[in-house]
């Protein structure tokens, strides 16, 4: 895993291109800054780390426990 960041940090570094995760989050949680597939707009999308097809990406909306949440880490391209 990549370095531990607060939420701000966090947001920052997908704009940058990252994948980011919680380590609250099961395994398989991701969030990235992509193309929505159903809108053709970019946007927040909770994905599936292991791409197995059985968890469709969905918009991700920021609880109040992930704004406030400091165990944000990227994921490395490699693992993703």
């Amino acid at each position: 895993m990549g370095r531990v960041m607060d939420f701000p940090t966090a947001m920052a570094a997908t704009i940058a291109g990252a994948a980011v995760r919680r380590s609250t989050w099961g395994a398989r949680r991701m969030v990235r800054l992509t193309v929505a597939p159903w809108s053709g707009d970019e946007a927040l999308l909770m994905l599936d780390r292991m791409n197995k097809g059985d968890v469709p990406p969905y918009p991700y909306h920021p609880s109040g426990a992930d704004v406030r949440g400091t165990d944000w880490m990227t994921i490395e391209d490699s693992k993703v």
